[in-house]
């Protein structure tokens, strides 16, 4: 297994904005990433919204954060976390009302297979669900 560096979170933030990822695009944040699960956080701003009055999130906006934070709460339980690949091969996400301010969104994982992994997540405003979802993800040993 490789060494975890110190702070986790930074490492992951910085590395998917090197790879120019479209989560550090719209200004995703990696809060954290421990074995537990994943946090990240979407500030509101208006490219990521819809064109409506007020402006709502965009719905592809929350799928990238659920997709996100799943395949990011998968990363400890990989046997190379940091080098290990995931591809996303089911997205599914339940809208619940509209969101109109910063979000946060909580992974955790169901089950770490050796080549599938499930995730559940959260989105969240104010402490109040917006949306939920599940990912599953094929699993490429590094």
């Amino acid at each position: 297994m490789e060494e975890s560096p110190d702070d986790v979170a930074g490492f992951v933030q910085k590395r998917l904005e090197d790879e120019g990822s479209f989560f550090a695009w719209i200004g995703g944040e990696v809060v954290d990433v421990n074995h537990d699960g994943a946090v990240i956080r979407l500030p509101f701003d208006d490219h990521v919204t819809n064109a409506t009055e007020p402006p709502t999130v965009h719905g592809g906006t929350t799928a990238t954060l659920v997709d996100t934070v799943g395949s990011l709460a998968l990363r400890p339980h990989l046997e190379n976390p940091f080098s290990d690949q995931v591809a996303t091969i089911n997205l599914n996400v339940n809208y619940l009302r509209g969101a109109d301010g910063d979000l946060v969104a909580r992974g955790s994982v169901v089950r770490a297979g050796n080549s599938v992994g499930v995730s559940e997540i959260r989105i969240e405003q104010d402490g109040e669900t917006v949306a939920v979802g599940q990912a599953a993800y094929r699993i490429f040993g590094a």
